[in-house]
């Protein structure tokens, strides 16, 4: 590989403590099945989350680009928005984060499958927005969201919470909560869109 450009490298500091497979892809320039590659070739050392995710350590993955001397890593910057996403069906966690890519590409997207994986992805990457899905194994997007309310550190994180069940959560209820907005599947694409560029929008002024 050719030699990386010494003015351009990552920023260390606004990188997170674990990066997921887009995160990288979109750093080194490639594409998710690229960094899965180098992932299951033991190119880059990385580990699985409960839900079989692929997770590299920002030390590894520092690691990586050091030893190939990648051309294609760029500095990250603090305008990126970090989003995490959580539901426990796999075609709709997928759905979500293609919306999230596509409406914000420059975004750092963690996904999660239960809840218990989400609330210790929110501590390593402290997203600026958490899409949560209400009924997950360990943990529910509710009790999650009481999480976030009563920790300091999660102050700037915007949550949306996504449900089928209308019986069982009301919109008004999670709105005085603290949820920045309530979505009930199936939404549109474009809804959800709208959503989150709207909170991202107003976290900003």
């Amino acid at each position: 590989m050719k030699s990386a450009s010494s003015n351009n490298p990552p920023n260390v500091a606004e990188l997170a403590e674990i990066l997921g497979t887009t995160d990288i892809s979109k750093i080194c320039g490639v594409t998710t099945q690229t960094v899965q590659s180098w992932i299951d070739r033991g190119v880059l050392k990385a580990f699985r989350t409960p839900g079989g995710h692929r997770r590299v350590k920002r030390e590894d993955f520092l690691e990586f680009l050091e030893k190939f001397q990648f051309p294609a890593a760029t500095r990250t910057t603090s305008s990126q928005p970090r989003i995490l996403i959580a539901d426990d069906e796999p075609d709709l966690l997928d759905s979500i984060q293609e919306i999230v890519a596509a409406a914000l590409p420059q975004s750092n997207i963690t996904p999660c499958s239960t809840g218990a994986e989400a609330l210790i992805q929110m501590g390593l990457s402290r997203p600026d927005l958490a899409i949560l899905d209400v009924f997950m194994p360990g943990l529910s997007g509710i009790q999650i969201l009481d999480k976030i309310l009563e920790t300091p550190e999660f102050k700037h994180t915007k949550v949306i919470i996504i449900t089928a069940h209308k019986d069982h959560v009301t919109e008004t209820t999670l709105l005085e909560k603290g949820a920045a907005a309530v979505l009930f599947k199936p939404f549109s694409t474009a809804e959800l869109k709208k959503q989150i560029e709207d909170i991202l929008k107003s976290a900003r002024v």
